[in-house]
């Protein structure tokens, strides 16, 4: 099984595609793809995190990370029709992230689809709004591609 990991619960935004093989508790778990951007130096100035402002950062590289992860993978692909109607969909998901709405739509038209069987997402702890960027984006993938959200 291949397992795309997405968190946002703070200040640093993160994608990893794992393949796991076996059966508990003898599951042996490789990394596929992994990709990191911290925050911290942009939060250091402040004194701390600032909820919003991580939002916003990890709405600007979700796209760009999940890019280079899938690169970095090398997974069989699968093309994959992004009808009107799924457009539609992703849209109402990501109603409230703007540039991530836009960002996500230009990609996943010209981006096939990688051999992924489910998507994990952080959902808590952690800040409110960071998290909910991280939901949102997993679901308007899960949407995209037909593979359940966890």
């Amino acid at each position: 099984m291949k397992i795309l990991g997405i968190e946002t619960s703070c200040d640093e935004t993160a994608i990893c595609i794992i393949e796991t093989e076996g059966d508990f508790p003898t599951v042996n778990i490789k990394i596929l793809g992994n990709q990191l951007y911290s925050q911290v130096s942009l939060h250091a100035q402040y004194g701390g995190v600032y909820p919003m402002m991580a939002k916003r950062e990890h709405a600007k590289n979700l796209v760009p990370l999940l890019d280079k992860c899938i690169d970095e993978a090398n997974l069989p692909i699968k093309k994959v029709e992004i009808t009107d109607e799924k457009i539609k969909i992703i849209k109402d998901i990501l109603f409230r992230e703007g540039e991530l709405s836009e960002n996500f739509i230009k990609f996943i038209k010209q981006v096939d689809k990688p051999k992924i069987d489910a998507i994990a997402v952080t959902n808590g702890p952690g800040l409110e709004p960071a998290l909910w960027v991280g939901v949102c984006f997993a679901k308007a993938l899960s949407e995209a591609w037909d593979i359940p959200v966890y």
